[in-house]
């Protein structure tokens, strides 16, 4: 602990922000994170950027509504049976941050 405090304060002025933004607001771990948005692209073909915005949600979606929002501007269309396959995957990840809390 008393090693990464100190990486951390040998970071430059806007490492230190970013540092501090990511512990504020990602509430995955990079690991997860990365599974997360790797499994939105290999099994709904969603591309890298809404993906990542997904993935970098504070709050993730609940409802197929909130999820739509994210493709209206895009050529991506999934079926019904899609969306809710996508909303199982975000919620299982929702839990999994609600277990870390």
């Amino acid at each position: 602990m008393k090693r990464a405090q100190n990486d951390v304060e040998e970071l430059s002025y806007l490492q230190k922000m970013t540092y501090n933004y990511v512990n504020e607001f990602c509430q995955l771990s990079l690991e997860d994170s990365l599974k997360f948005r790797n499994e939105l692209i290999e099994k709904f073909e969603i591309p890298i950027e809404i993906a990542t915005q997904i993935v970098d949600l504070r709050d993730l979606p609940s409802i197929i509504e909130e999820l739509d929002i994210f493709f209206t501007k895009s050529s991506i269309r999934l079926s019904d049976e899609q969306k809710q396959q996508l909303l199982e995957l975000i919620l299982s990840y929702k839990e999994k941050i609600t277990e870390e809390e």
